[in-house]
This record gives structure tokens, C-alpha cells and sequence, in this order.
């Protein structure tokens, strides 16, 4: 894999070490690399109550676009990888001949691998919920998962997503929003550009979708432009697509990325 497809933009939302909050809209998080916090990350990974902690947990926020620290530390994944152990976790497991034990000592040392092999039973479960609070709370919990690099909730995500019938409300286009919002961190840009161009086709432009179009020409502003620009240029000669639109195809296609 070439360098350019490693690259990504330094902004917090793209670091293994920040993690999104829900009761933000992902659109603040913390870092787990604040002492303060590391008492209470388990508490955070498993989405429990923070109530008692809050006051904490609002001083420590910080934006998930923010430019980041030197720590950067750039989501990586590829499915054909293996786990990475460092050497203190192995120390810790040496020895060690209960498989149980074995995995329980890697997850309480490591604790960003309980998010990545958290199951996802319930979550898929409520999505099919009749009730509204239930299936948006479900569907944040998936984003959040998946930027985490939880595979099964990554699979559900796009399922789910690319599923979903064209928006028709305004509250269908927050839900929308705000899953994109979550999520664009994920390292499969190829897949997550082909998810966002599907968005621009299926949206008919108007005053109820031009949060979410907004939204999605933001974010692919920000993908390697070699995974959008044969299917940009296309759209460029579909009558569906108004002049307004195809200008910002063209602002999009007539930029230099620095990761292109």
C-alpha cells in the first residue's frame, strides 16, 4: 500500500486515541491519553453512566475536527492484519495457558480492544425497534463502534446505511447528518467515498436535503480524490444534477490534496 493511501488529514476525529461521545453527536470527544481520564476509560468504552464524572468528562472535551497534537496517532485497519501486542501486554500474558484468561488480561490492558470485539447483538436488535429514542440511540452506538474499528459494527453500519430509503424530513436528514458525522473516520475511504456518492445520487436536491448534500460534499472534500474522481466527472454530465451541484464537483475535482 503506497504512502498517499496511508495519509490521513490530523484532525482528532482521525487518532486511535480520541473517542467520540454520543451525548455530543460525536462531534466532541476526549483523549484517552489525559491521565485524568484513564481511572474512567473502561466506564467510557462500555457507554456507561457518567453522570457522576460529568463535570470532568465537559472539562476535558474537545472537538473531534480540531487540528491534533504531536501524539497523532492515525486510524489504521486492514482486516488482513493481525492484533498488535505490545510487549508489556505479553508480559503480562506469559506464562498464561487459559485461553479466557489469556483474552480477559489483553482487554483490561488494552482497553480500545474491548471496543473493537464489543458485541453488537443488541444494538442490531434495536435498530428494528418501532420506537424513534430506541433506534437512534442503537444506530449512534454503531457509528461510535465502528470509528473504534469494531468490525461487526462497521458491517452493520454500512448494511444499514446503504439501505436506507431517500430522505424525505429534515429530522431524516440530522439522523442522516449526524451518522456520516461519526463515522468518516473510518479507514476504508474507498468503500465510505462509494457509500457518499450513493448518497448524492439517491438525494434529490431541494430545501429538505441540502443539509445532508452540504454534509457529503464536505466530507468527500476531504477523501483522496482517486476514489471519487472518475464518478465525479461522470456526474458532471447528468442532467439530475443542478449547476450548483456540479460546481462544487468541480471545486472538489479542481483541488490539489495534499494526500492525493
Amino acid at each position: 500500500m503506497c504512502e498517499e493511501e496511508l495519509e490521513l488529514m490530523k484532525i482528532c476525529t482521525n487518532c486511535n486515541q480520541f473517542f467520540p461521545l454520543n451525548e455530543y453527536k460525536c462531534k466532541k470527544g476526549v483523549c484517552f491519553l489525559d491521565d485524568d481520564l484513564e481511572p474512567y476509560i473502561d466506564d467510557i468504552l462500555e457507554m456507561r453512566d457518567l453522570s457522576p464524572i460529568k463535570d470532568l468528562i465537559e472539562s476535558k472535551l474537545i472537538d473531534a475536527e480540531q487540528e491534533s497534537c504531536e501524539k497523532f496517532d492515525p486510524v489504521e485497519f486492514d482486516p488482513s492484519d493481525t492484533i498488535d501486542i505490545d510487549d508489556d501486554i505479553l508480559d503480562e500474558i506469559r506464562g498464561e495457558t487459559d485461553p479466557q484468561e489469556i483474552i480477559s488480561k489483553i482487554l483490561k490492558k488494552d482497553p480500545l480492544l474491548m471496543a473493537k470485539f464489543a458485541p453488537m447483538d443488541m444494538h442490531k436488535e434495536n435498530l428494528k425497534s418501532p420506537e424513534t429514542g430506541v433506534r437512534e440511540k442503537a444506530l449512534e452506538q454503531i457509528a461510535n463502534f465502528a470509528s473504534l474499528k469494531n468490525l461487526e459494527a462497521i458491517e452493520i453500519f454500512y448494511e444499514y446505511y446503504e439501505n436506507l430509503p431517500p430522505v424525505e424530513t429534515l429530522e431524516d436528514v440530522q439522523q442522516r447528518v449526524d451518522m456520516l458525522q461519526g463515522t468518516k473516520g473510518l479507514s476504508d475511504q474507498e468503500r465510505y467515498s462509494s457509500l457518499l456518492l450513493k448518497e448524492l445520487y439517491r438525494s434529490e436536491s431541494n430545501n429538505t436535503t441540502r443539509g445532508l448534500i452540504s454534509e457529503v460534499f464536505k466530507i468527500l472534500s476531504m477523501v483522496p480524490l482517486k476514489y471519487i474522481e472518475e464518478d465525479l466527472k461522470n456526474m458532471l454530465n447528468d442532467k439530475r444534477f443542478s449547476y450548483r451541484l456540479k460546481q462544487k464537483m468541480k471545486d472538489i475535482l479542481n483541488r490539489q490534496y495534499y494526500y492525493y
